[in-house]
């Protein structure tokens, strides 16, 4: 298991806080978001707020991936794959972050297992995804919440080889898709309403290895699976796309002599994703955005608040004129890790700052999306 989950990646440099913080974005025109959550047509510096995290008594701090519904329903669990997920969840009422909820045993399994990523519909309905390790290997993991439980609908106890889940998007009850690291390529597993089907994915052409980090379906027929792929032992952004029967491996275009990866995806309607991660050029580590039109990614320049070390780690958009990301970067004396926070309005992406709070520790932003 732990040797799955290592995904080395030059330059990035990840600093956990003891306490993580939730940014609100409360106000602002509504706008329909596909899973029915009320939310800002636009998003800026002058909405956001900071919410203090439930610390719970966990060996780790317990920064998670969030789903919400509503602005009083949002379910949150383990955290993305890079940060040593935990197996942990937790809901957030509109005021206060609950308890942890109790999590079911994974029947076999030799440790504790990880959740990575969730996606919720309704207040009864959530998908979670992850990973649990057997003596043969480690199963994909696939856990379901009915409004009161978590139950386990999939996992693989037999299981000889290692995968992973590491990416979940549900756009209805009877609809899902879910992708992760399998062996040698990624693998998807897709819901129906009444039974998971996995797929084996190939590697892309020139690649020795690819791992997916994240995964946002606009429909049925539009959904983008982002990641790292090693190509002549360099990084490259990993970009699968689904058109409904099946995945495409797409270009996605860095400078000359670069490297870098994709940590996150969200995606508006059948033609608009946005991706961002990291780009390292001339060994300075800044941010990386672009854009998928429905046919190809358009790079963006994309504004570091420092000079190296700047890392998206996650992203949500409301429709093809508004996105918000959020990452950390070294603060202007180069002494901590900081979050930062940007917002794209359909042409450009702007710094925006996101609320101090806690300066004595260090503020981490992994995961953002609805």
């Amino acid at each position: 298991m732990r040797s799955l989950m290592r995904i080395w990646i030059a330059g990035c440099a990840v600093a956990l806080m003891a306490l993580p913080l939730l940014l609100v974005d409360p106000g602002g025109a509504p706008a329909a978001q596909p899973h029915g959550l009320t939310v800002p047509a636009q998003v800026s510096a002058s909405n956001w707020s900071v919410v203090p995290n439930a610390v719970s008594t966990a060996p780790a701090p317990f920064t998670g991936q969030l789903s919400c519904v509503t602005a009083a329903f949002c379910m949150k669990v383990g955290g993305p794959l890079i940060l040593s997920p935990s197996y942990q969840a937790q809901t957030w009422n509109g005021t206060t972050w609950g308890p942890l909820l109790t999590l079911p045993t994974v029947t076999g399994a030799t440790s504790t297992p990880t959740l990575t990523d969730v996606s919720c519909v309704t207040t009864a309905f959530c998908v979670a995804v992850g990973g649990a390790p057997f003596s043969g290997g480690t199963s994909p993991l696939i856990e379901q919440w009915n409004g009161t439980s978590w139950s386990v609908v999939l996992v693989n106890a037999a299981t000889t080889t290692s995968a992973i889940l590491t990416g979940v998007s549900c756009l209805s009850v009877s609809w899902c898709m879910a992708g992760g690291i399998g062996s040698p390529g990624p693998i998807t597993e897709q819901w129906n309403g009444s039974s998971w089907t996995m797929a084996s994915l190939p590697l892309p052409t020139g690649a020795t290895a690819a791992n997916p980090i994240g995964l946002s379906c606009g429909a049925p027929t539009s959904c983008m699976l982002v990641g790292q792929m090693s190509v002549s032992g360099n990084n490259q952004p990993l970009a699968e796309f689904w058109n409904g029967s099946g995945w495409t491996s797409t270009t996605v275009p860095l400078a000359a002599g670069s490297t870098g990866f994709f940590m996150a995806v969200s995606c508006a309607g059948l033609t608009f994703c946005a991706a961002v991660g990291t780009n390292t050029q001339g060994g300075n580590a800044i941010n990386l955005a672009e854009t998928w039109s429905g046919s190809a990614w358009n790079p963006s320049v994309t504004p570091s608040p420092a000079t190296s070390s700047n890392t998206l780690y996650g992203i949500s958009c409301f429709s093809a004129t508004s996105c918000a990301a959020v990452g950390t970067a070294p603060n202007s004396g180069g002494t901590a890790t900081v979050s930062q926070a940007l917002t794209y309005d359909g042409q450009s992406w702007h710094i925006v700052a996101p609320p101090t709070r806690l300066a004595r520790r260090t503020p981490f932003l992994p995961a953002f999306r609805a």
